[in-house]
């Protein structure tokens, strides 16, 4: 009898394995590639060049004061009436805005270790959206979503070479930074987009140009300097 339990024990075991061999694997769908600045910046009153790296560029970020707009909804659901902030649940209709208002915010404080990146959340054969984050901490990983501190401005002039599947953009352009020091700079960005795997979306794997451009640091004593240097995005990969 006891055999028995151990064998049927055994082939139970054995099953649930089989089970988790077969199992379909999580598909990958965030296509994630460092964003980095080597910059030189040179500011009034300081008489040497000073380094800006992307560890300034969140330090810059980190804690970072900003104002967001909330809105209080009305809605209806048959004949019952909810009211909600910012975002109206399932099933209710007849959405009206009762009133919004302003709420300061502050991003997050980053560690030392914090990385920046561009994440575009790969869809089938398409790119879903795409945007600039920080990401900080381990088990888990927290991603701060900070795109509306970047501002790619607007291409002044772009020509387009393709070799195969791969697609490269030489782009004059603007690129803003916002933050605890604000930075405007512009140059000429080589990006390249290739396919992000077999059969996949074609996204963005690469860029880099040299730019030059001001820096101008927060508050009632306000500094504008000059930089220079290169801004560059590499080791993009499906996570």
């Amino acid at each position: 009898m006891k055999n028995s339990t151990k064998i049927a024990l055994m082939g139970a075991l054995l099953a649930v394995g089989v089970a988790q061999t077969n199992a379909a694997p999580v598909a990958k769908t965030n296509y994630d590639a460092a964003v980095t600045f080597t910059l030189t910046s040179y500011v009034p009153g300081v008489n040497k060049a000073g380094a800006v790296a992307t560890k300034d560029i969140i330090a810059g970020l980190s804690g970072a004061a900003y104002n967001t707009t909330e809105y209080v909804y009305t809605a209806m659901s048959g004949t019952n009436t909810g009211t909600f902030t910012n975002t109206v649940p399932a099933g209710y209709t007849n959405a009206t805005i009762l009133t919004n208002y302003v709420v300061a915010k502050t991003l997050p404080a980053f560690t030392k270790t914090a990385k920046l990146i561009r994440r575009q959340v790969v869809s089938g054969t398409n790119v879903a959206t795409s945007g600039i984050f920080v990401l900080d901490g381990t088990k888990p990983v927290v991603a701060t979503d900070v795109s509306s501190w970047f501002n790619g401005g607007q291409s002044i002039a772009s020509v387009e070479v393709k070799s195969g599947a791969k697609v490269t953009t030489y782009a004059d352009q603007e690129i803003k930074v916002g933050g605890k020091v604000a930075y405007d700079v512009t140059g000429v960005f080589a990006k390249t987009s290739a396919l992000s795997g077999k059969n996949g979306a074609m996204v963005q794997n690469s860029f880099k140009g040299t730019v030059s451009g001001t820096c101008t640091t927060s508050g009632t004593n306000s500094v504008t300097g000059v930089v220079t240097g290169t801004l560059s995005l590499t080791g993009g990969k499906l996570e």
